[in-house]
C-alpha cells in the first residue's frame, strides 16, 4: 500500500481598486485606481489532499501485470475560503458611471481617478471564488 499527501498554503491575493480603461475601449478592471494590492488582501488558505494506492496481490506475483485500487480525496477538510473578490472598484454599467466619467474627475489620459467622495460598485469585494468542495475520487489501474 502506498500513502502521499499533499498541503497547499496561501496568504491569500491581493486586492487592489480597479476601474475600466475608457479611452482606448479596453473595458473593466484594466486600469488601477489606488496602488496595486493597496485595499488588503484576501484570507489565508490551505488545504489537505491524500491519495492511497494498493496493489492487489493476486495480480503481482511473477508476471509483468498488475491491478491496483486507488483512492484520491481533495480538500479533505472541507474548507470553503474565499480564493478571489470582486476588484472592480468602478464599473462601466454601473448606475453612477456618468459621475466617474465627468471631465473633472478623468486623468490626463482621459481614464478615472480615485475620487472617494463618489459611489463604488456595490459588488466590489463580493467573493467570486471559493474553495471547491472536498471530492474524493476512486479508479482502477491496470499495468501490462
Amino acid at each position: 500500500m502506498r500513502l502521499c499527501n499533499g498541503f497547499f498554503l496561501s496568504a491569500g491575493i491581493p486586492i487592489s481598486a480597479q476601474g475600466p480603461e475608457i479611452v482606448n475601449g479596453y473595458g473593466d478592471g484594466t486600469i488601477w485606481l489606488k496602488s496595486r494590492g493597496s485595499e488588503g488582501r484576501t484570507p489565508a488558505y490551505w488545504s489537505l489532499d491524500l491519495h492511497a494506492d494498493y496493489a492487489l496481490p493476486f495480480f503481482s506475483k511473477g508476471g509483468s501485470k498488475r491491478l491496483n485500487i486507488i483512492v484520491d480525496a481533495f480538500n479533505v477538510f472541507n474548507r470553503h475560503e474565499t480564493l478571489e473578490v470582486d476588484q472592480d472598484y468602478v464599473y462601466e454599467g454601473m448606475d453612477t458611471i456618468d459621475a466617474w466619467e465627468a471631465a473633472a474627475n478623468l486623468d490626463s489620459f482621459g481614464n478615472p481617478k480615485f475620487n472617494a467622495s463618489l459611489p463604488a460598485s456595490s459588488y466590489y469585494k463580493t467573493p467570486i471564488l471559493f474553495q471547491s468542495p472536498r471530492s474524493v475520487q476512486v479508479g482502477i489501474k491496470f499495468t501490462f
